[in-house]
């Protein structure tokens, strides 16, 4: 990684993940409930449920308003953003009143909200695996005898056509994929991961390669590398989550580990956590390559919302295109709601990577530095574990010693079949608890 200093420009890039825009959220209607969201009119009281408030509430998603007001504060703080990677999710948890028309108009409400606060600069979108209706499901394009999912893909296609160029055009609305050559040395490519996801029943008759996506994959990769243009991917679901099929993800982390040199960044969502994960050689077991998951606009399930910069080397004659620092922004949504409703809403800066959490470079080898410091730092785990989900109430659930495993796993499990890390880590974790047991020991008997 080139050092900080020796980049004077750096490219700002803005992404945006999980809004889940709730276009019915009301004021004033339950903020708790028995569903699997609140905010909506005619739910049922609940006999110890607030009335929900205006900015919005922790159990239910995010109010269009508070989209618009997010929105017109990062253009209003980065004037400077040269792209927006926008990696799905879009439709809020309602899933039992959707239906193809009410996803399709969030997409669009979401895609004129960007149109208006970044009139000028390329959105690069994803498709999340709540956009589709039913929820999760996603035909093989190639199959013709199915159920097809053209309408999704066609409209996406259209929503986005200010910024997608002809060709991505066609791509996308065939299967909800595209690659696109953002600056002349760096292809963006955004993968259709619903191709992965494992509640994706469309999947059980065959699970091995659907619409070939991985084979056109590896195309998109040799022609980068013949053409020695370095590649960004984007998509929603991370390969190492139990979201994804492990077959598909195994072949997958062979495909970035083989093309490992020309890929110099990753880009996820869906877990709504703030998180990452690591990939290893499968060999040298050296870290090789990163997956940045962004965390979630929409505060459901306990978070504050956040959205996140990266700064890229790619303004110079002979960018590298690595990441060399990005900084999360979150809103404190107990503290605004305490405001008056005509507020500016305004995100504060929560963490900057390379400040923040002391690394010198945000290259894979730091990355998996950082992880080892979690293990053996209370202190570093506990703030790890407070940004996690932005210090929302999420933040005050106990983790113990399972849920720090399981969470410390996620960030070294890129391929879901490959677990040698996380071995390593839950050993490691034993051996510290072994001798914090033993010097425990000593001091009773002194």
């Amino acid at each position: 990684t080139p050092p900080w200093d020796s980049v004077m420009h750096k490219t700002k890039v803005l992404h945006l993940s999980d809004l889940h825009v709730q276009l019915n959220y009301s004021v004033g209607s339950p903020s708790v409930c028995h569903y699997p969201l609140c905010c909506t009119p005619g739910l049922p009281l609940h006999p110890h449920s607030p009335p929900a408030r205006y900015w919005g509430e922790y159990a239910c998603d995010l109010p269009p308003w508070t989209l618009e007001a997010t929105l017109s504060n990062i253009a209003q703080t980065h004037p400077d953003i040269e792209y927006v990677l926008l990696t799905g999710d879009l439709p809020a948890h309602d899933v039992w009143l959707q239906s193809e028309d009410s996803n399709l108009h969030v997409i669009q409400v979401v895609a004129a909200a960007l149109r208006k606060h970044f009139p000028n600069v390329p959105v690069l979108p994803a498709i999340g695996n709540h956009e589709s209706f039913p929820v999760n499901m996603f035909p093989d394009p190639t199959l013709s005898d199915e159920e097809s999912s053209s309408w999704l893909y066609s409209s996406m296609a259209k929503y986005f056509s200010h910024w997608l160029p002809e060709e991505q055009k066609k791509t996308m609305a065939k299967a909800g994929y595209f690659s696109y050559k953002v600056k002349p040395s760096l292809t963006i490519i955004s993968l259709n991961s619903n191709f992965c996801n494992n509640l994706n029943l469309w999947l059980l008759p065959s699970p091995a390669d659907p619409a070939s996506h991985l084979a056109w994959l590896v195309e998109e990769l040799l022609i980068a590398e013949k053409s020695r243009s370095m590649v960004h991917i984007i998509s929603h679901i991370p390969p190492g989550t139990s979201s994804c099929l492990g077959a598909w993800s195994h072949q997958y982390s062979r495909i970035i580990e083989r093309f490992s040199s020309i890929i110099t960044a990753q880009f996820f969502g869906h877990s709504h956590w703030d998180e990452f994960s690591v990939l290893f050689n499968s060999s040298t077991r050296q870290p090789i390559s990163m997956a940045y998951i962004t965390p979630s606009l929409t505060p459901h399930d306990g978070l504050n919302p956040a959205y996140r910069v990266y700064y890229t080397d790619s303004s110079r004659d002979n960018s590298t295109h690595l990441v060399l620092d990005h900084a999360t922004y979150s809103l404190d949504l107990e503290m605004v709601n305490t405001l008056p409703s005509n507020t500016t809403l305004s995100y504060t800066l929560e963490y900057t990577a390379r400040d923040s959490l002391g690394m010198q470079d945000l290259s894979p080898e730091s990355w998996g530095g950082f992880v080892q410091r979690l293990v053996r730092e209370e202190e570093a785990w506990d703030m790890f574990y407070r940004r996690y989900s932005r210090g929302g109430p999420h933040a005050h659930k106990k983790c113990k010693k399972t849920c720090k495993e399981d969470i410390l796993c996620r960030l070294v499990t890129f391929d879901r079949e490959d677990t040698m890390e996380c071995g390593r880590i839950k050993k490691e974790m034993k051996m510290i608890e072994m001798e914090q047991t033993e010097q425990w020991t000593v001091w009773d008997i002194l």
